[in-house]
């Protein structure tokens, strides 16, 4: 049987939903309660780049610039991750997990 790329396409659209649902639910069980889910996720991406910027943490997470300067502010308020200079342009700043943040999300 030959599937057109188009059939193939709407097929993964259909499923997509499904395991992302269950991706989540599975996320939010396993999860620290001290954190959300979009706050364990920008924790995890920030873990697993090195220092990346708030536009890279943005364009991950689907969200706009304001609101993810919100979540990291959060995140940097309780000891979570830090923001540090970028050694090339002062305008950018470079994301970093604590160990306080490593510690709650190896926990999670």
């Amino acid at each position: 049987m030959v599937v057109t790329s188009q059939e193939a396409a709407h097929d993964l659209l259909e499923v997509v939903p499904i395991v992302m649902r269950d991706i989540r639910s599975e996320m939010r069980s396993r999860r620290s309660p001290e954190l959300t889910v979009p706050q364990f996720r920008t924790l995890a991406f920030v873990n697993r780049k090195e220092g990346p910027s708030l536009s890279e943490v943005a364009d991950h997470m689907g969200l706009t610039p304001p609101s993810t300067c919100r979540l990291v502010d959060g995140l940097v308020a309780r000891g979570m991750m830090t923001r540090q200079g970028h050694p090339t342009d002062r305008r950018r700043v470079r994301l970093a997990v604590t160990p306080r943040g490593l510690k709650i999300l190896e926990a999670s």
